[in-house]
């Protein structure tokens, strides 16, 4: 897989009863790509950054719908408003895409 060079790292939120956690794990070994897409609403159409990130060499996906991945090394939050001016995303969408000879996860979200 080409540019896989990126670090970043899933933030991965845990709902507890009393309060929510968010637990920070850094990969060295992922692709990381964005564009502008139209996002339409009731207030018309805007521009919104789509992303998409693979990571290769792990088994089991390290994350879930509704976590974040952030490019760079985060080392905790405490809310998700702590990510504002990194380059990040909410995962909407996991492709698993451990078949064949490039082995990886895919991420994708806005």
């Amino acid at each position: 897989m080409l540019a896989c060079d990126r670090t970043v790292t899933i933030i991965h939120h845990n709902k507890n009863i009393d309060s929510d956690t968010y637990n920070c794990t850094v990969f060295n070994n992922a692709s990381w790509f964005s564009k502008t897409t139209i996002s339409t609403s009731a207030e018309g159409a805007k521009p919104a950054n789509s992303f998409e990130c693979r990571i290769m060499g792990v088994d089991d996906s390290p994350a879930s719908l509704g976590d974040y991945i952030a490019l760079g090394e985060v080392e905790s939050i405490n809310k998700p408003s702590e990510l504002k001016g990194l380059e990040h995303f909410r995962i909407t969408a996991i492709g698993d895409n451990r078949r064949g000879k490039l082995p990886h996860w895919r991420y994708s979200g806005q």
